[in-house]
């Protein structure tokens, strides 16, 4: 049985909905069904956990919701109150969903060898969160997965995510985009299609350690904004605003996440994964 924590995010409602319509057996529990930075939280995940259960750990307070330490702190607590569960019930396999923010503004190609080095108090809560998940499972001997995410976009995504999903929203309300500085720093953006197959496949896997989420072809928001082209029948300005922070570029190597996934997966191309996610908000 698959579990998953964070139903009604972007990440785990899109599970959710994919293993609902491939007739896939699971559990989705939200906020509402167990609040994990509760004190009872343990108890009520000791009710739906058992030896066969892949779990997956996508519940989180995400960085657009404010990088702060008291949310900093909620994440460390929802880790480890889910350790707590795991370690008095075994499941049979964790995993959980991280972020590349836990390597920081890295100018470097990354790699999952590459030095975790937070610059923010989200990608801090996601390494200790890592941390604790990690040696409760190896005391338990449950086979662990961390997943790190990059740039994840499609149908589900809050309209307020700076990316792909913001400049459709944009095009759509106002006919214009807007873009911090010139656009050009590389992103490896990754369609929720594909990365929802990809978990699915990973949770019945052995696969363990640490995996990042890529598809190995970054592209600059300008180039986005280029294929947005293709797609509206009309034009759109692009309204450019001053840099918030430091411009960066984001290289991720994928071959690990390659050699973990099956031959016949693929990565669907981003001007058709853009053009799903342009036909979603017209839904």
């Amino acid at each position: 049985m698959i579990v998953i924590l964070g139903s009604s995010g972007f990440i785990g409602k899109s599970l959710c909905n994919y293993l609902t319509g491939n007739n896939i057996a699971h559990i989705g529990v939200s906020t509402k069904e167990i609040d994990l930075t509760a004190p009872n939280a343990v108890k009520k995940l000791l009710k739906i956990l058992s030896k066969s259960t892949a779990l997956i750990f996508a519940s989180s307070i995400v960085r657009e919701r404010g990088d702060s330490l008291e949310n900093m702190l909620k994440n460390i607590d929802m880790a480890a109150n889910v350790a707590l569960a795991v370690s008095k019930s075994p499941v049979k396999k964790l995993i959980f969903i991280s972020s590349i923010d836990v390597y920081g503004d890295q100018t470097i190609k990354i790699n999952e060898t590459t030095q975790p080095n937070p610059g923010n108090f989200y990608g801090v809560s996601k390494l200790a969160s890592e941390m604790i998940l990690n040696k409760t499972c190896l005391s338990n001997k449950i086979p662990f997965l961390i997943l790190r995410l990059g740039g994840i976009f499609g149908p589900g995504q809050s309209a307020k995510k700076y990316g792909p999903n913001s400049f459709i929203d944009g095009i759509l309300n106002s006919r214009t985009i807007t873009i911090y500085g010139d656009g050009r720093e590389m992103r490896d953006l990754v369609y929720i299609g594909d990365l929802i197959r990809a978990i699915h496949e990973l949770s019945v896997k052995k696969t363990t350690g640490i995996i990042n989420m890529a598809s190995g072809k970054a592209v600059s928001f300008l180039q986005v904004t280029g294929l947005l082209k293709k797609i509206f029948p009309y034009d759109f300005e692009l309204k450019i605003l001053p840099r918030t922070g430091t411009k960066y570029d984001i290289i991720l190597d994928n071959k690990k996440l390659n050699s973990a996934l099956s031959k016949k997966f693929k990565f669907t191309n981003i001007l058709d994964a853009l053009k799903i996610t342009v036909d979603s908000f017209n839904e």
